[in-house]
């Protein structure tokens, strides 16, 4: 994974983290689902690269 892939990934888990910690702790479950689904996505897309 590239550096630049790694900082837009972690900017865009920030602004999922804000939005989530506004609407309280019982969205954390979607989240971690959702973050998960994310970086599993993403890592099958960059070694596709390869």
């Amino acid at each position: 994974m590239k550096e630049s892939e790694l900082r837009m990934l972690k900017a865009r888990v920030v602004v999922r983290y804000d939005t989530v910690s506004s609407f309280g702790k019982e969205k954390w479950v979607p989240f971690i689902l959702w973050a998960v689904a994310e970086v599993g996505l993403l890592s099958s897309v960059t070694t596709h690269k390869h």
